[in-house]
């Protein structure tokens, strides 16, 4: 299996740093193994600890955290892992809605982990189709827009729930940027009649049009900009066919407005307005 060193590289929970550039044969191949087994195993993880935390079940919630821990270590996300170690040594069933509230906000991180893994791991094996030439991700950033001014970038959103699209909006809100949101597919294609945006933030689960339909027909059409999926799941069925699509990077519900920030102004490469 091939793995993209640099976007690995990029992956701030993953403390592997020079260990990582200078790995090479045997070291990593398992290493590429450990990450493949994280990708494959996490989702069931997540699930059975979200399961624990709606039966207030607080010996399979301890178990399921035990087991995530060590698959950070595998991994080498020694930061995620030493804190979840910390917070299953301090735990008393007395503590179960603080130790659950802790253990919603990590499967968070390690859900945006696990795709940004996955990116890695599965970009190769998800080509795009032959007649559309996608750019690699550094070629966008050079290509997309280059002669417009910060300003003038404009992100088109598509999401049947309004109220995720007013999130995503408020999130960019200190960004120079302009935000074309729009409810449906429909809608989307009709825009793009007429404007080509410097980015699209597509949702996945959509009625009549869903986000992979919608960005097959983006990239059908011409449009190259980078495409990143607004998604509540980790699965690699999911990332690969996203991928397949014309994907290029995820945002993961529920939405963060820091992540969703860092990842939108890394594509249209507009810094946002401070004192």
């Amino acid at each position: 299996m091939k793995v993209n060193k640099e976007r690995l590289l990029q992956i701030k929970e993953l403390n592997v740093g020079q260990r990582l550039e200078q790995m090479e044969g045997k070291q990593m191949d398992e290493y590429v193994v450990a990450l493949n087994d994280f990708a494959e195993d996490y989702s069931e993880v997540e699930y059975a600890a979200r399961d624990a935390i709606e039966m207030r079940d607080s010996d399979l919630l301890l178990a399921r955290m035990q087991e995530l821990q060590e698959m950070l270590v595998k991994i080498g996300a020694d930061d995620l892992a030493a804190e979840c170690a910390g917070h299953i040594e301090e735990f008393s069933d007395g503590r179960l809605n603080k130790f659950s509230g802790y253990v919603s906000f990590l499967l968070t991180q390690t859900s945006t982990l696990s795709i940004d893994i996955q990116m890695a791991l599965f970009k190769e094996e998800a080509e795009p189709p032959k007649e559309i030439s996608l750019k690699t991700i550094d070629e966008l950033l050079q290509g997309v827009g280059a002669l417009q001014k910060p300003a003038q970038k404009t992100i088109l959103a598509v999401d049947d729930d309004p109220q995720c699209l007013d999130v995503f909006k408020m999130a960019l809100k200190d960004v120079p940027c302009k935000i074309i949101a729009v409810t449906t597919g429909g809608a989307a294609m009709n825009f793009l009649k007429t404007q080509e945006p410097a980015l699209f933030v597509l949702d996945i689960d959509m009625p009549f049009m869903d986000g992979f339909e919608l960005a097959r027909k983006i990239r059908k059409k011409g449009c190259k900009a980078p495409i990143i999926f607004i998604t509540g799941n980790a699965q690699k069925n999911i990332v690969v066919e996203a991928l397949r699509a014309g994907g290029t990077d995820f945002i993961l519900k529920p939405i963060n407005p820091q992540n969703v920030k860092d990842r939108v102004t890394s594509f249209i490469g507009a810094s946002p307005i401070g004192p």
